[in-house]
C-alpha cells in the first residue's frame, strides 16, 4: 500500500446526533501514514465526527468506505472521556454484583483490568507500557481507588494492549501531570513510527506532536478547513490568526467585555462566618492498604485566602480534596478541622457540602443523570445529583444568572448528557456557584474546555476570590493556569 492509498473515507456523509442531522454533505478522506489533528470549540462537534469513523454514531447518508481491514471498527482504538465513563459505570455495577452476592472483596485490580478482554497478550509489550507509564505502584489497587489522572493512564494503556492500526486520542492529555504528558507524547511518536495512524482531538496547539500531518477544523458541526499541517499553520500565520487552532475562532477580547466576563450581580458569596480557619490538618495519616498516601501531613487555610494546589499524578491531591468535601471516612480518625469545628464532633456531611462549592473531573464523571441543563444547575443548592426539590423562584433566577454567565442561557432547556464533554464542564462549575459558597474548590476546572472557555473560568475564579466572600481552592496541572487571586500554594509530592 502506497502512502497515497486511502484507509478510510468518509463520503458525502450526514450524522444523525439525538433529534438533529449535523455535519450535512461532509467528506474527509485519511491515507495510509497521514496523522490528523481535529481541532474546535467546545460544542463544534469533533468527538461526533471522530466517532463516526469508529461506527459509534450512526451516519445516515452518504458512506463510509474502508479501504482496508486496518481500518475496520474492530481495528480502531478509542481513547476518550466517555470510554472513561464507561468502564467507571461498569465498575460501579460489579459493585452492585459484588454487594449481593456477598462477594464484597472480589474486586477487579489494575493488572486484571487491563488485560480483560485482550486476545494473545504480549508480556514484554505489557511490561514496557506498565514501565512507561509508572503503572507498577497501582497494579494491585481497585479501580474505583484511581483518581482521574491515574485512571485516564490505565484506560490509555489498556487500548494500546490491543494493537489498534488507528488509534483515536480524544483529548487524551486532560487529566495528565507534566511528566505523564510528555511520555504519551513520546509514546504517540514510537506509535506512528510503528505506522499505527494517530486522529488527535485537543484544544490545545501545544498539544499537537509534530508527527502530526493534517489538521481538520470543525465549528458548529461543520468542517471548515482541512489539509496539510504547514499549509494551514502558514495561512494562520499570515492572516495573523494563529488563535484559530487553539478551538476557538476568536478571543473574548473582542467581545462585548473587553476586560474579561462579571460576575452575576447579586453575587457576593457567603458572610456566614464566625471562624478565621476554613481548613486545619495536623498530622494527617491516610494509607489505601498498603499504599501511604498521606504520612504526616498538616496544612491550614485561613479566611481570605485562595489556595493552588499542585502535584503529580499519585501524589494525593483528589484524596486531600475528598477530606476536605467530606467524603472521605478515614477524616475521621484524623486531626481535621472544617469551618472551625473538628471532624467527627457531630456534624453531618450535609453541614459540611452547604458551605462549599466543588467541581471535578471525578464528579464530572459521576455526574450522570439525564436532566435539563438548568435542573442541573438548580441541583447544586440541594448538593444532590438530580433535582428532587422544587426549586425557588429566586433559585431559578440564580441559576439562569450563572448559565447566562457562561454563555449558555440558550442550552437551558437541553439535556445535559446531550452537550459536549466542555459544556457539561463550564455547567457543572456553575453548579458549584449558585449557593455562594464559603469555600469554592476547582479541581482541574479548565479540563476540556477550549482557550476561550478557559479564559472565562480562570477570569471567573480571579474575581470570585478577589471580590467576593468565597475563598479558592484551585487545582490543576497546568502551572501557567491558575487565577491571579493565588496567595499561597500546596505541592505534594509523589
Amino acid at each position: 500500500m502506497s502512502k497515497k492509498d486511502p484507509v478510510i473515507h468518509l463520503d458525502d456523509i450526514s450524522i444523525r446526533l439525538y433529534n438533529r442531522i449535523v455535519f450535512s454533505h461532509t467528506s474527509w478522506k485519511i491515507h495510509k501514514h497521514e496523522n490528523w489533528a481535529v481541532l474546535g470549540a467546545n460544542g463544534s462537534g469533533k468527538t461526533t465526527l471522530v466517532k463516526a469513523l469508529t461506527g459509534k454514531i450512526p451516519v445516515i447518508k452518504g458512506r463510509v468506505h474502508r479501504y482496508n481491514p486496518l481500518a475496520l471498527k474492530e481495528n480502531i482504538g478509542y481513547i476518550s472521556f466517555e470510554a472513561h465513563r464507561e468502564y467507571l459505570e461498569k465498575e460501579r455495577l460489579k459493585d452492585d454484583e459484588r454487594y449481593f452476592s456477598g462477594k464484597i472483596d472480589d474486586i477487579e485490580t489494575v493488572a486484571s483490568f487491563i488485560c480483560k478482554d485482550i486476545v494473545n497478550i504480549n508480556k514484554k509489550d505489557l511490561q514496557r507500557l506498565i514501565s512507561l507509564f509508572r503503572l507498577h505502584p497501582l497494579l494491585k489497587r481497585s479501580i474505583p481507588a484511581l483518581s482521574t489522572g491515574e485512571m485516564r493512564k490505565v484506560v490509555i494503556v489498556k487500548e494500546l494492549m490491543k494493537k489498534p492500526s488507528l488509534l483515536i486520542l480524544d483529548e487524551p492529555f486532560d487529566g495528565l501531570d507534566k511528566k505523564s504528558r510528555k511520555r504519551l507524547s513520546r509514546h504517540i511518536r514510537m506509535l506512528s513510527r510503528l505506522n499505527v495512524q494517530i486522529i488527535l482531538v485537543t484544544h490545545r496547539h501545544e498539544e499537537i506532536v509534530k508527527e502530526i500531518t493534517h489538521i481538520l477544523i470543525v465549528d458548529h458541526c461543520r468542517v471548515l478547513k482541512q489539509g496539510k499541517r504547514g499549509v494551514l499553520l502558514r495561512a494562520a500565520l499570515i492572516d495573523n490568526n494563529l488563535s484559530f487552532f487553539y478551538g476557538a475562532e476568536k478571543s473574548r477580547k473582542n467581545g462585548p467585555d473587553a476586560e474579561g466576563i462579571g460576575l452575576p450581580s447579586f453575587y457576593s458569596g457567603n458572610k456566614e462566618y464566625e471562624y478565621k480557619e476554613l481548613i486545619h490538618m495536623n498530622n494527617v495519616f491516610i494509607t489505601y492498604g498498603e499504599v501511604i498516601v498521606f504520612k504526616s501531613l498538616s496544612w491550614t487555610m485561613m479566611r481570605g485566602e485562595n489556595w493552588l494546589i499542585t502535584g503529580p499524578n499519585g501524589s494525593g491531591k483528589s484524596t486531600l480534596l475528598s477530606l476536605v468535601t467530606g467524603d472521605n471516612p478515614q477524616a475521621y480518625k484524623s486531626e481535621i478541622y472544617l469551618f472551625g469545628r473538628r471532624r467527627g464532633t457531630g456534624e453531618s456531611i450535609w453541614d459540611i457540602k452547604k458551605k462549599i462549592g466543588f467541581v471535578s473531573s471525578q464528579f464530572h464523571l459521576n455526574y450522570y443523570k439525564t436532566a435539563p441543563v438548568l435542573h442541573v444547575l438548580l441541583s447544586g443548592f440541594f448538593d444532590s445529583t438530580g433535582l428532587y426539590r422544587r426549586p425557588s423562584d429566586e433559585q431559578t433566577e440564580i441559576a439562569r444568572a450563572w448559565l447566562k454567565t457562561i454563555n449558555l442561557l440558550h442550552k437551558e432547556g437541553s439535556m445535559f448528557q446531550h452537550l459536549s464533554f466542555g459544556e457539561q464542564r463550564m455547567v457543572l462549575l456553575a453548579r458549584s456557584m449558585v449557593k455562594s459558597p464559603l469555600l469554592l474548590i476547582l479541581d482541574e476546572p479548565c479540563q476540556g474546555l477550549d482557550r476561550n472557555n478557559r479564559e472565562l473560568i480562570l477570569d471567573l475564579a480571579d474575581k470570585i476570590g478577589k471580590h467576593s466572600d468565597t475563598d479558592v481552592i484551585f487545582v490543576t496541572h497546568y502551572s501557567k493556569e491558575a487565577p491571579r487571586c493565588i496567595t499561597n500554594s500546596l505541592v505534594l509530592p509523589v
